[in-house]
Order: structure tokens, then sequence, then C-alpha cells
């Protein structure tokens, strides 16, 4: 809506537009509506919501009279209403968009009739000096009279005949009831019951009622037809204001924010509304209120604080209290915290890390026992010569050497070493109380004799791969497992493994074969091979697998399984193929045949590339790269073929080494062999059983965030492959050690739209590849959990892999 406004000062008048809102009444120049005296500023005309007039009070000791009540707030302006200010009146016309304001000098009603008035000169003699009046008029005169009045009487009479047959019925139904309704046009209508009576034509309608929206709008009253029209009353909108203590708190009517406290007047629709005041540190303040339209409310907020005081003591005092990755301050320490489950640990240097539970109620203390902190354990580094010694310590596996341990400070532990070939090392040392001790023990090999003879005289013996400097006799060599080879040119070489055992002699004969030139060939060796010729293959130990397959599992973790996540959606999965997946993780000696200058580094001081260990920090294309070598080293077809920078399948898919596909990876861990399925790598719940696997455990406490507390594999970092127990399938560490890559690509989404997945291999492009099982890096719930999905796009010091192959 869009109003015109009209001010009528005498013979003046001033005319404003809504942009020139509020129109200001005082003395002061800026005032729209200048007064003779009073303040700078009286009071101000506005409108709400583009169409409520109304005028405020600004002056605080001000006095306004309007429609002859004293007021001090805001009033709703209505036509025909008047405003007194000091000696100045305002009278208000409203008419559709035409608003006049008339400014007139207030004047003192005149005194009633009544009153005794003073004797005027009119110029008129007075009654007494009038002439008399006749007894008896003439008759002639009142006759005339009564004529005039009966022809008078008559022509109304016709007219409102004629009124009454030419006029035509208008119903007008308003809701609720106005407190006035006038209709106006070029002639009066007739008011009979509910219902109007008039000449046809358009007529302007104005209805009013307290606390309602001003009604004006035209209606017509038809010649052919009876006249019905209906309308329904809106309602003024009601003022609210918002206190609170303190001030400056956020408030909130019906989940919309409408500022800060304190807030005055705001315009509110009438009815029921729900308001919130929000501020930090304090408990939400929530009342539903009744705004009555055209009245004004106020509501104070009493904020009450949402914090609880804690009390905090250790023994010894000066630990540390941290929240998450910020520090709070030193025990003994006095906090303040929300309300609710809260965690807090204390840290302390030389003492193991504990965690505090807390329930924190507002506006209560709360002070739990004292936090008696355990000294550190101390990280032990333990080692031999040579390596690869099995360490026990009262009857627990601790690993094999090298490896590093943690135990108390001042505890005393009894070490047994033992190593094929090598005689038995018992050991009893004592923790000290200071970082950096290693224990290094000497093996001795436990020699056994080995009685070599060879034919002809000048071949040449190796022993292990090194030259002896006599190829017969008697040989000195530990009881393990020697490889023994007998080369002379000309002669075919024979190799000979043995076990040397101390009860007897071991004898051994070698009688090499001469060389038989093949069929057709030149009696003299060709220097260069033809091109054409089939590459020979290294002959290279073929990986130890299990078959699995086929069969049906369940995929992914139920909803209400603690540490799920959302890529995990729960669907079953058919595997109709068989496929082998080799028992262990490559190693480093296995992949150092395909990449010899692969180097993985170190981490705390400990080596990540000794032969036993698995291969780490390698991509998921070195990964596919070494399949297809490894295929090619057994004659078998390639799985995967080079596409630019990466590796993609080959179609059709061959029985070449690959990837394990996730859900096969998944189908091995979780199905094969259980009576039910689980959801870690062990039976049970959380945390693994001693020594059950590499992972995050208290030895690698100061290298990793989280650790699982109480629990102790003897491995920091990285563990040779088979070093744990296998699982049900016949399968080393598919939990902790290393995670391992899989084939596919990684999507968040792996259910399929309706019914099972049958043999899915994963989307045919991504960004990433998906990686599964746990690491030596992880101690929560959410990553030990067989159904937990990683995905990568670069190579990590706790990310491997193992092979795979159809049947």
């Amino acid at each position: 809506m869009s109003r015109f406004f009209a001010i009528y000062d005498g013979e003046d008048e001033l005319r404003y537009q809504m942009t020139d809102l509020p129109l200001l009444i005082g003395t002061g120049k800026s005032c729209h509506i200048r007064l003779a005296e009073g303040h700078d500023i009286e009071a101000r005309i506005d409108v709400q919501d583009g169409k409520y007039l109304y005028l405020k009070p600004t002056a605080a000791d001000g006095t306004i009279f309007h429609n002859d009540q004293l007021i001090t707030d805001s009033t709703w302006i209505k036509s025909g209403d008047q405003t007194r200010i000091g000696d100045w009146v305002l009278l208000y016309r409203i008419s559709g968009d035409r608003v006049e304001i008339i400014k007139k000098r207030y004047t003192i009603p005149e005194p009633a009739n009544d009153l005794p008035r003073q004797k005027q000169n009119t110029g008129i003699p007075e009654a007494s000096s009038l002439p008399p009046i006749a007894a008896h008029p003439p008759a002639h005169g009142g006759r005339l009279k009564r004529n005039i009045f009966a022809g008078i009487f008559f022509i109304l009479l016709l007219l409102a005949a004629l009124f009454v047959l030419t006029a035509h019925t208008l119903d007008i139904q308003i809701q609720p009831q106005p407190d006035s309704l006038t209709i106006q046009g070029k002639l009066p209508l007739l008011h009979i019951g509910k219902r109007f009576l008039g000449a046809a034509g358009t007529y302007s309608l104005h209805a009013e009622k307290a606390a309602f929206e001003d009604l004006q709008t035209e209606v017509v009253i038809s010649a052919d037809t009876p006249s019905h029209y209906s309308f329904i009353l809106k309602k003024l909108p009601g003022q609210l204001t918002v206190n609170s203590t303190p001030p400056g708190v956020e408030v909130v009517l019906d989940k919309k924010n409408i500022g800060k406290t304190p807030i005055r007047e705001l315009q509110i629709t009438g009815g029921t509304h729900t308001l919130t005041c929000r501020a930090e540190r304090y408990s939400d303040f929530q009342k539903t209120i009744e705004i009555v339209s055209g009245t004004s409310q106020s509501v104070h907020c009493l904020m009450k604080s949402s914090l609880g005081r804690v009390f905090i003591v250790s023994d010894p005092a000066g630990a540390v209290v941290m929240r998450g990755d910020s520090s709070l301050g030193k025990t003994p320490l006095t906090l303040e915290l929300a309300a609710g489950e809260r965690t807090l640990t204390l840290q302390k240097k030389g003492f193991a890390p504990i965690t505090l539970p807390l329930k924190v109620k507002a506006g209560e203390t709360l002070t739990p026992p004292v936090v008696t902190l355990q000294h550190q354990a101390l990280q032990l580094t333990i080692r031999s010569v040579p390596d690869g010694a099995v360490v026990t310590s009262e009857g627990k596996q601790l690993g094999t050497t090298p490896l590093t341990t943690a135990w108390q400070p001042g505890s005393s532990h009894k070490l047994n070493f033992s190593l094929r070939g090598y005689e038995t090392v018992s050991k009893k040392i004592t923790v000290k109380n200071r970082a950096g001790q290693e224990i290094k023990i000497t093996m001795q090999p436990v020699l056994a004799s080995v009685k070599i003879a060879v034919s002809p005289v000048s071949a040449r013996l190796y022993i292990d791969g090194k030259k002896q400097k006599k190829n017969s006799g008697i040989f000195k060599l530990t009881t393990t497992s020697h490889r023994i080879e007998a080369k002379a040119p000309g002669y075919n070489t024979e190799l000979q493994r043995v076990i040397p055992t101390s009860k007897r002699t071991k004898n051994i004969f070698f009688d090499l074969d001469k060389t038989t030139p093949k069929p057709g060939a030149a009696t003299v060796a060709a220097s260069v091979q033809p091109a054409s010729s089939t590459p020979s293959f290294q002959k290279i130990e073929t990986p130890s697998m299990v078959s699995l397959g086929p069969g049906v599992f369940t995929m992914g973790a139920s909803r209400r399984e603690p540490g799920r996540r959302a890529n995990e959606g729960r669907h079953q999965v058919e595997i109709t193929r068989p496929f082998l997946l080799c028992t262990h993780e490559v190693t480093n000696g296995e992949f150092h045949r395909f990449q010899p200058g692969h180097k993985a580094g170190n981490i705390g001081g400990q080596s990540l590339d000794t032969d036993n260990l698995p291969v780490v920090k390698v991509s998921w294309q070195d990964a596919a790269r070494y399949c297809n070598w490894l295929s090619r080293q057994e004659g078998l077809a390639p799985f995967y073929r080079e596409q630019g920078a990466t590796l993609v399948p080959v179609k059709p898919a061959t029985s070449g080494y690959r990837l394990p596909f996730e859900a096969e990876w998944e189908f091995a861990a979780r199905k094969v062999a259980r009576t039910r399925p689980g959801s870690y790598p062990w039976n049970g719940k959380f945390p693994p059983p001693a020594h059950h696997g590499n992972y995050a455990d208290e030895s690698a406490r100061t290298l990793l965030p989280v650790v699982i507390r109480g629990y102790y594999d003897g491995f920091p970092v990285l563990a040779p492959v088979r070093n744990f127990p296998r699982n049900m399938a016949g399968l080393f560490d598919m939990g902790g050690n290393v995670s391992e890559w899989c084939h596919d690509f990684y999507s968040p989404v792996t259910a399929p739209m309706s019914g099972r997945a049958v043999d899915p291999a994963g989307p045919a492009s991504g960004k990433y590849h998906v990686y599964r099982g746990s690491s030596w890096r992880d101690g929560a719930i959410t990553e030990l959990r067989i159904s937990y999905r990683g995905y990568a796009n670069t190579a990590k010091d706790s990310l491997g892999f193992r092979v795979a192959r159809y049947k």
C-alpha cells in the first residue's frame, strides 16, 4: 500500500509520501508538523507493515491527549481521531490511500444553553413594546398552512414509493461485527435489518473495529440481481518487548531469530507464539506467549547457568588437564564445564596419560576421586645377532628381533631367545628409569658337520650363494636349511638343499652331467638371443594361497554397530567364482625381486625395509604392476594392462595375479570358516584378545595419538608377516600390521538398488582406490572393525597389499 499525506495548517497545505515517514511533530526545524511551543519533537506518525498508521510520543515529559485520553505509548490512528498537544489539535481524515491531517488551535467549548447570558443590543424592540397579538388569527391563514404540509407529505410519500419500486438489494456480511460501517455513493442507501436498499451503482464502503485493520473498499449494487458481499476483518498486530538478565541474549520467536535483548516494541501478529532466549553458558529460556492484537506485552528472560564446576586433584600434582587438543591448566584445578557427559585427559611427563570421564550437572560442583598417575612404560629395544630370534618372557611371545617392547621402570623380566640353528639364550633384565634402553644378545650357532664331494674336481662349490675356497671336504654348518650348488663349465648345475643335524655327519655327493646340445643347435653358443625367442622366466617361490568361494554373505555393518560409518551400507553379496588369496601380505623381500630399489625408510628408529616385514609405501599402481610381474614369472597371462599412467583389467578377465576385489576381501575376513559372522577380526567384542595382531598397542604410545589401553603386541611399528595366529580361513594379518589395497575404485555407496550384488568389482573409474583392514596405526573401534572402508590415491607407511587370482 502507498499512501499520500496532506497536512493543512491554516491556508497552507503540505504534501508527503510514504518515503518521508516518520512525520515528526514539534517545534524543531526538522519537524513536518510545526508547533509554536513545546519540545523539539513531541511525537511522530509512522506506518507499521506499510499500512497500519500509528502515533508514538517521543518526549519523556510531554502531555499528549488522543481522543481525550492521555497517552504515553504508541496508539493506532483511525479516521475521525483527534490529537491534542498543548494549544494545538490535529484532526485525521483517512479515505482510501489519502490521509489528511488538519492542524487547528484548541478552543474552549461553548457554555451550556442554561447558563445566564448577557443581554445584547440587537436593535429589536423588547416584547413589551410589541403590539398585542390577536386572540383569534384569521381562519384562512391556518388552512393554507395545512395544505402546504399535506402537499409536502404527499410528495415525500410519492418519492418514497418511487424509491422502493426502483431500489435494489445490497447484502453486506462482515466478520467480526464492525464497530462502525459507512457506505457512501451518489444517492443514500436505506438500511433495513441486515440489508441495504439503493439505486444501482458503485458505492464506497468503510468499516472500523478496535484491534482490527480498517476495511476500505468499493461495492456495486447490480440492477439485475441482488448484490452480496462478505468480508473478514484483519487483526492489527500487537507489540512485544523482550528484556533479559543478563542482557544481550539471542531471541528466537517461532524458530526465527529476531535479534538480541533488549528488543523494544516489536510488531507481531496476534495469536500463540513460542519465545526462546539463548546464550552461551546458559540454559535455554522458553515461554509460550499469547499476543493480543493492538496491545503491548513484555517478557523478561531470566537466564540460568548451564555450567557445572569440577575440582580435579591428581597424585602426583602438576598433571596437565586436556580437553581434546586444548590445555585447561594443571592439577589441582577447578573448571567450569557445560552440563552433560565430558571426557578429560590428564598428562604428566614420565607418566601414562589417564582418561577421566565426567557427568557434569548445571549449577553443581563435582569432585571426582584423586586421579593416581602410573609411571609411563619405557620402550626397550631388543636385538640379536643374527636377527630373527623369537623372544619370549614369562611364557608370552614378544616377537622376533629386532623388536621394541614397553615395560614399567623397575620391573624385572626373564628373556628367552630362540633361533633355529642357534643355542637358546636366557637373560634376566631390570628396566631402568631412562629412555633409549637396548638389550643385545649374540646367538651362538649350533654347528654340524656336512661332508661334501664334487665331480669333476674343477667344479666350484657354493653354500647359500657364497663361493667356497674348496669344493670337497667337511664343512661346519648351522643346523638350519642351506642351499648348496655345484657348477662347472660344460656341465649342468646341480642344486641340493640340506638341513644338518648335530647327531651325525651328513654326506653329500655331486656328480655333474655334461651339457647336451639340443638337436640342430650350433656348436658354439650364440651370444645374442633372437628377438623372436620366448623370454625365460626367473624361477621364484610360488606364493602360498588358500582357495575360497563360492558363497553368499552379508557385507557392511548394521546401523546399530558401534563405530559404523555412512559408507558401510549393509547388503547381501554372492561370490560365484572360486578364487585364491595369498595367506600373507607381500613382504619387502618378495617386492624387492620386482623393484630392488624400493625404500620405505624408518619410523621412530624402526626400519621398515627388513625382508620379513610387509612392504609399505607402495601405490596402487605399484601393487598392480607387481601382480603383472608375478604373473609373468609363473607364465600366467597378466590381469592388468597399462592405460596411460594407470592400469586397467584385461577383458575378459585372466587367471593372472591381481589385487583382491573388496567383496572377496571382506568374504575372507568375515565369513569363511566362521560359525557366524563377526564384527572384528577376532571372536568377541572390543578390545582384541592378547597377542592377536599388530595394532596400536602400549609400545607405540610415544608414536601414536591413540592406542589400545592395556594391550601389548610387542611391535610399535611393523611386525614380520606370519608372526601372529592365522584366522579361521588360514590367513595371516587380516586385522592389524598393514591395511591392504583392493582392486576396486572407491564409492561411498556399495549396495545395489535392489536384490543382492553378484561378484561386485566396484565402479569402472574413480579418483581413489579402496583399502581394507586395520594397521599398526589403528587403535579405535571404527578402524578395527572388519567393515571399515578406507580409500586413498597415494602410498602410506601403514598400507601394503596381498595378491589374489582366479582358480
